[in-house]
């Protein structure tokens, strides 16, 4: 079996065990999902919205929510730390800066029903990191802002994002705002569900 189909395989049984509901017996039946034959709506776009972020082993899948236009962020690293300081950066060391011809720092790949943002960055240690997403047209927008008091130190930290997204055509952007700067570090055409 194609990765591909093992992926979608996986996907259904999620989503099918999503939607599955327990009831006891005289409940009243669920309500009726609404018929293939219906026309998809598109959603308007959306405002930017903070992604949840959520603590999964650093090994753990991270899909795209079921609502397009929902997204999720997962923190790893120096960013994941409760407490923002030193001691931190000693457990997430910075790693030494990648040569040419090595992965990138910003992945941006298709994955389900939307997409996944991984970057990696090496960042000064007591930081916080935080995420907005916004999906306008066929732009979808990922803006990681790094924030509070730099100590003087460097750690290492994983921000990944996955974005639920229609099926088409999209350019995803990832802007990283830190130390009052601003500044694009990814734009990457991608396409989702074809």
């Amino acid at each position: 079996m194609s990765r591909s189909a093992l992926l979608t395989a996986f996907l259904a049984g999620v989503v099918a065990l999503a939607c599955c509901t327990c009831r006891a017996p005289g409940d009243a039946a669920p309500p009726t999902p609404p018929s293939a034959a219906e026309p998809a709506q598109t959603a308007p776009a959306a405002p930017a919205l903070p992604a949840p972020v959520v603590a999964l082993p650093p090994s753990g899948l991270l899909l795209p929510p079921a609502t397009a236009g929902e997204s999720i962020t997962r923190l790893a690293g120096c960013l994941a730390e409760a407490d923002a300081d030193e001691a931190a950066g000693e457990r997430h060391p910075a790693v030494a800066t990648r040569s040419r011809g090595a992965a990138p720092e910003v992945a941006v790949s298709a994955l389900g029903n939307g997409v996944v943002v991984a970057h990696d960055l090496q960042h000064a240690c007591c930081l916080k990191g935080a995420v907005l997403t916004r999906v306008d047209g066929a732009t979808v927008r990922v803006r990681e802002t790094l924030s509070g008091s730099p100590c003087r130190c460097l750690c290492q930290s994983t921000l990944k994002t996955a974005v639920a997204l229609a099926p088409g055509a999209y350019t995803v952007e990832v802007v990283l705002v830190s130390g009052g700067s601003e500044r694009t570090v990814a734009s990457e055409p991608i396409t989702v569900g074809r």
